[in-house]
């Protein structure tokens, strides 16, 4: 929640609890293009955006049909991944 002081427009939190991290996802890469590529969730049948800047690891060893596990992130009505890893 956020509060307001009226006169100066000042917000300030209220009711701040610590979250637990989401679950990690798992899936397998389905697709490589030049900077990003694609995982098939295995949760549900659709496919998720992933940037290389988001891999934990050596990019260059990533290769179609390797195991993974993300987290996502929903981004402008879209789902993609915040992190993941082999």
């Amino acid at each position: 929640m956020l509060s307001v002081f009226y006169r100066t427009g000042h917000m300030w939190a209220t009711c701040v609890k610590k979250l637990e991290p989401p679950p990690m996802s798992q899936g397998v890469v389905c697709s490589l293009k030049e900077n990003f590529g694609f995982i098939e969730r295995s949760d549900v049948v659709r496919e998720i955006f992933f940037h290389y800047s988001e891999y934990d690891g050596n990019i260059a060893e990533l290769v179609l049909g390797d195991d993974v596990e993300f987290n996502i992130q929903t981004r402008n009505v879209s789902f993609i991944t915040d992190f993941f890893a082999i």
